[in-house]
């Protein structure tokens, strides 16, 4: 007998916003009683999380992936399969947004490239 898929929700934050601000943030949400899963910031590249780690004695997985227009950075995310699943690794994949397929280049994204350019 097969089993059912199972799904389950990760809560991701990708914070975008000033520097100052982001400690703060860090330390408060950390500390909720549900904290997010995982904080990616795109703003601040900060050394310490340049490899995805979590922060201090929290259950929450930190990492930095700075956004720049002209790469994509996606998520890799390893869940264990307890009851209550958790992260157990975060792997950050960047790719050139240039190397992308043609047939994922819609009109918006030629528009907002050209923008760019």
């Amino acid at each position: 007998e097969n089993e059912a898929p199972r799904q389950c929700w990760v809560t991701v934050i990708m914070y975008s916003d000033v520097e100052a601000a982001y400690w703060p943030f860090l330390d408060t949400v950390t500390k909720l009683e549900n904290p997010p899963d995982l904080l990616v910031n795109l703003e601040n590249s900060y050394e310490t999380f340049s490899t995805p780690r979590q922060y201090e004695d929290s259950s929450t997985w930190v990492t930095s992936c700075f956004f720049t227009p002209t790469k994509y950075c996606q998520q890799r995310i390893e869940l264990s399969v307890d009851r209550q699943p958790r992260i157990t690794n975060v792997e950050l994949v960047g790719r050139d947004l240039e190397s992308l397929p043609n047939e994922l280049k819609d009109k918006q994204w030629r528009q907002h490239v050209l923008q760019l350019h």
